[in-house]
């Protein structure tokens, strides 16, 4: 069991899911955001997550995860996003929503293929989120040339609620 739960926590570091923990996970897409949840005696686990794509040849632009864990009563959100290499790491990734000012998320690490950037999140985050419209995914090349992309909402709600029974 120590051995699944070291698998869920992988696919919380890097956002993806793990070809041996996939076949534990339960899969359900709400709108644009698709949960996962598995988990076993001592933790449960579930994350909603995005894509955001642009329909070029490379259609993987960036991804918005949130994760949320129950382990020994204590439930921790987290935000975390993936972006391709070549970004400026001086300044943090920001998720704005609607119109107010946004969540941070400092970079944590890159690999050959990608950089991850996390934050906890509170319940108001979660709630301004849910509450919203739209939002835009805002970070900066290396040339500290600034980037926008929109994350779609749709389905953000009922997603958010089916991890959250």
């Amino acid at each position: 069991m120590k051995i699944n739960s070291f698998l869920v926590f992988i696919c919380v570091l890097f956002g993806t899911v793990t070809t041996a923990a996939a076949n534990e996970l339960e899969s359900t897409t709400y709108g644009d955001w698709k949960v996962s949840c598995g988990g076993g005696q001592q933790e449960d686990f579930c994350q909603m997550h995005h894509a955001i794509n642009t329909g070029n040849p490379a259609p993987f632009v960036a991804s918005v995860t949130i994760t949320h864990q129950h382990r020994r009563n204590t439930y921790t959100k987290f935000l975390q996003v993936t972006v391709p290499v070549g970004v400026s790491l001086r300044k943090a990734i920001g998720l704005q929503v609607a119109e107010k000012s946004g969540i941070l998320a400092q970079y944590s690490w890159c690999l050959p293929d990608a950089c991850w950037a996390d934050v906890a999140l509170t319940d108001e985050d979660v709630t301004s989120i849910a509450n919203s419209t739209s939002a835009t995914l805002r970070f900066f090349d290396a040339k500290f040339k600034p980037i926008s992309l929109p994350v779609s909402l749709r389905g953000f709600s009922d997603a958010w609620a089916a991890m959250n029974p």
